[in-house]
């Protein structure tokens, strides 16, 4: 088990690729079909307006999303609140145009609400995020469990830029193995972003403006690397 809380430059996550013979599991839903990848269209005209109110498209996205516990009404009525900006993509710029049917539509969601919660940085946009690809495609910043091809299991966001407090949505994520978020201008905390996550293997936070250490009690079972260095830190660090 390793813990670095020196200051140090986080080391780079390894990338994992899937392999041509890699099988789905039979109990795992299947991924939706792959689209091209498209840049997002317009939509700032949905983000503090309330003619789409009556839109059956976004009024069930809402529905299904509110109904998850992800996010609530209040926060999606909110103008321009990041929640409100991640469900105006998702019902009229996300190319791949999912329904509220689909399996992933929290987890596509969540990812998106990563994106408007922390500063839309367009490296990240430029790099493939949002794309009309499904998200497991959104290589090599999303990787996803080999069996089934379509659970996010690792995300490798490392030096894009991402500024802000990570969002709560993105506890929905519960299978993530590997979380890299160094060398980023992040601050607050990590822990309510990453409840649930059970599965959590290595958290690379390095060289950010986090104030408080990972609450990680129910997963530190499964943590076998933790790196917080470079960052601003006070109190004590948990021992796992």
């Amino acid at each position: 088990f390793i813990i670095i809380i020196s200051l140090s430059a986080a080391l780079d996550s390894a990338k994992n690729k899937n392999t041509a013979n890699e099988t789905t599991d039979p109990k795992q839903p299947v991924a939706p079909t792959l689209s091209p990848t498209i840049p997002p269209v317009d939509i700032s005209w949905c983000f503090n307006s309330t003619e789409y109110v009556e839109n059956f498209r976004y009024a069930s996205l809402r529905s299904t999303l509110v109904a998850s516990g992800l996010s609530t009404d209040t926060e999606f009525a909110t103008d321009d609140s990041y929640q409100r900006k991640s469900l105006c993509w998702l019902a009229f710029g996300d190319a791949l145009q999912i329904d509220k049917s689909d399996p992933f539509i929290e987890q596509r969601f969540a990812l998106a609400t990563l994106f408007y919660s922390l500063n839309e940085p367009s490296k990240l946009l430029s790099s493939g995020w949002l794309s009309g690809k499904q998200e497991c495609a959104w290589t090599p910043m999303v990787e996803c469990d080999v069996r089934t091809g379509s659970t996010v299991s690792k995300l490798n966001i490392s030096g894009f830029d991402l500024q802000g407090q990570l969002p709560k949505e993105l506890s929905s994520l519960r299978y993530v193995t590997h979380l890299d978020l160094s060398k980023n201008v992040l601050n607050g905390g990590v822990t309510r972003a990453t409840t649930g996550w059970s599965e959590l293997q290595e958290l690379r936070l390095a060289n950010n403006r986090f104030e408080t250490a990972p609450e990680l009690m129910d997963v530190m079972s499964s943590v076998t690397y933790f790196d917080v260095s470079g960052n601003n830190i006070t109190g004590e660090i948990p021992v796992f």
